[in-house]
């Protein structure tokens, strides 16, 4: 329980604006970027929102996510985030527009697909070295700092 922590002398930093700086640094960081959702809604959109961040807010721009499977039971006619289809992603920047032959949308129960997706990806490409990303952290936040003030110098002039 986080307030019962805090009482005790150990807050738990909660900072929603750092762990959207952090996304963005890892996707500013990568040569390329996808996403996979499982489900949608808020999750779905913490993430895809790296991209809009780095091109409308830090006016550095990665052109989208270079890849997008979504495991969703949502439909797009609602009208609600978890049912949006790649192509509305398009519209936002969150997702590269030359890309779109490298998304999909399975339509299932993420407990039936998911492990199915997994057992299959592994069946045929195997494991791959950690990336470790979590230890390239503070490096990519710095990246982000110079990229962020670089632009900000241009506009200036």
């Amino acid at each position: 329980n986080l307030a019962a922590m805090k009482l005790q002398g150990h807050p738990v930093p909660i900072d929603p604006d750092q762990d959207v700086l952090e996304t963005a640094a890892l996707v500013l960081t990568a040569s390329k970027n996808g996403v996979v959702e499982i489900g949608g809604g808020s999750p779905k959109n913490f993430y895809l929102q790296t991209q809009p961040t780095l091109s409308q807010i830090l006016d550095i721009d990665r052109g989208g996510h270079d890849y997008f499977i979504q495991i969703t039971t949502d439909s797009p006619q609602w009208g609600g985030l978890s049912g949006a289809t790649p192509m509305e992603a398009v519209t936002w920047g969150k997702i590269n527009p030359e890309s779109q032959s490298n998304t999909v949308v399975v339509y299932s129960d993420a407990t039936i697909a998911f492990p199915l997706l997994a057992a299959y990806t592994l069946s045929k490409h195997g494991k791959r070295p950690l990336k470790r990303l979590y230890e390239k952290l503070d490096t990519a936040l710095e990246e982000l700092g110079r990229e962020a003030a670089k632009k900000r110098r241009q506009r200036a002039r």
